[in-house]
């Protein structure tokens, strides 16, 4: 006889990060077989698993309230919600486990403000040398300047191609005309701008910080009059967001400065797009995929990867070599993964994430991986909709392929996807391949889970003992 029930009410907390902290199915319907007891859960935030809890306590209420009454040890008194109810002397079915969320896929922070911060201070393949307080040089890039600024576009001749420039040399006209720049002229290893005087090389750096990453680089509290001297120079560059971030410094507001920031790297990068991205403006190497010759900058590839770093400065012999073949990607990914490498955005969707992703891992890119990541969860998920047998996505293959190339979010996800949709999945045809430590996974985090289906057997087979038709029974 069965007197009570055991209960795990909060299953809401079982999110990716809690789960070890909580009590599992499996725990929970281990303690409540060793007690003779039922097993539920619920959780009141979703509204799950309660009307089952209540139907079946008000069923063992009512078996305990019969015995009573027929034994003489109740009085008079029965409660409204047991009147009129008829016991029913058979336990209700097996409650199916909930199958758990699955793992969330989560994007990398952005890192591209801090590689063109770290491009600054390198000066690795720079072509530009500004002259600050008539003796310090500063290097820099003509393409990252253009693209933060339309006052280093015109000064250095950089155009859009619908203007049609055919140029990228500086305009000494131009150049002339600014109050910031004392001269201009080409040198042997490129060009060299010679500021005024009376710009000191702390400000021109935080203006530099500020084209290169969206902010200046203000380690301590700046003082008002540092801030005015940046918020002239900013003036002088045409630079407005400049003189708006020293301005909320100065007005305690601070904490919008990271927002325009994030938007001016946004700004930066479409520009950096529509300017060199597969340009031959500026551009100091050349890639030949599949016969096309692909345009880009050194200054760019090295400071986003490491690998592309490694490649064009160490013993290989791309780093000699103006022309570089690739094989293996088509020009379409090979460009999508340049596009992210300037923008820190790429075409995913237009190009197709299970092209990207072995381009991104051998590149290293790991924050474009968590984007490709993202994509494929969300094009299974839509795939599978009305059928997962019939699907034609293949999950099995989909998780090698992360396991492959370094995706340990989408190998997770694929992992849960198999193992929530055992019965499906199972009888699919690539189902053969899966082996090692996948198929142990997945064979001990199947759902329904195999407890679950024994003790639904013993359900079905304690119905045709009592000759109960089996039929009508109703699994939860």
């Amino acid at each position: 006889m069965q007197h009570g029930i055991l209960g795990y009410c909060w299953t809401d907390l079982r999110t990716d990060v809690a789960a070890s902290r909580c009590v599992s199915w499996q725990e929970g319907q281990q303690v409540a077989t060793s007690l003779n007891l039922p097993y539920h859960e619920t959780s009141s935030l979703k509204q799950v698993g309660l009307k089952e809890l209540m139907n079946h306590a008000v069923q063992l209420g009512s078996q305990s309230h019969k015995r009573q009454k027929k034994g003489g040890s109740i009085g008079k008194w029965v409660p409204s919600w047991l009147k009129g109810k008829k016991s029913n002397s058979l336990p209700p079915p097996p409650i199916m486990p909930p199958a758990g969320q699955a793992p969330w896929i989560e994007i990398e922070t952005s890192t591209i403000a801090d590689h063109m911060t770290q491009l600054l201070k390198s000066g690795d393949y720079s072509d530009v040398t500004f002259v600050v307080e008539g003796s310090h040089h500063v290097p820099a890039h003509k393409l990252v300047l253009c693209s933060a600024s339309e006052f280093f576009q015109n000064l250095f001749g950089v155009q859009s191609s619908n203007k049609k420039s055919k140029s990228s040399k500086s305009t000494p006209n131009f150049a002339s005309g600014c109050a910031g720049v004392a001269g201009i002229e080409e040198g042997t290893s490129g060009t060299v701008v010679t500021l005024r005087d009376d710009i000191s090389l702390e400000v021109f750096t935080h203006v530099l910080e500020f084209l290169y990453s969206g902010l200046p680089v203000l380690t301590e509290a700046p003082t008002e009059e540092k801030l005015t001297r940046l918020t002239a120079a900013a003036e002088l560059f045409h630079l407005p967001y400049l003189s708006q971030v020293c301005d909320n410094i100065i007005r305690k507001e601070e904490f919008l400065n990271p927002s325009i920031g994030t938007y001016l790297n946004d700004t930066t990068g479409q520009k950096i797009k529509e300017l060199f991205l597969n340009k031959s403006e500026l551009s100091d190497i050349s890639f030949i995929v599949q016969g096309t010759t692909v345009h880009a900058h050194k200054a760019i590839l090295t400071s986003r990867s490491e690998v592309m770093g490694v490649m064009f400065g160490g013993s290989f012999s791309e780093s000699s070599s103006s022309k570089v073949p690739v094989t293996g990607p088509s020009t379409d990914v090979f460009l999508a993964l340049l596009e992210y490498l300037y923008t820190d955005h790429a075409p995913i969707e237009d190009v197709g994430p299970l092209d990207i992703l072995p381009l991104a891992d051998q590149y290293g890119q790991t924050r474009l991986i968590s984007m490709c990541e993202l994509y494929m969860t969300k094009d299974v998920d839509r795939d599978t909709r009305e059928s997962i047998e019939k699907s034609s996505t293949d999950v099995i293959g989909l998780l090698v392929m992360a396991q492959m190339h370094n995706a340990p979010q989408l190998s997770s996800w694929c992992l849960h996807f198999i193992s929530t949709n055992y019965t499906a999945i199972s009888k699919r045809a690539e189902f053969s391949l899966l082996q090692g430590e996948n198929l142990k996974h997945v064979e001990e985090h199947q759902w329904p889970p195999v407890s679950y289906l024994k003790q639904v057997e013993e359900y079905e087979a304690m119905l045709k003992e009592k000759g109960h038709n089996t039929d009508k029974c109703v699994v939860m």
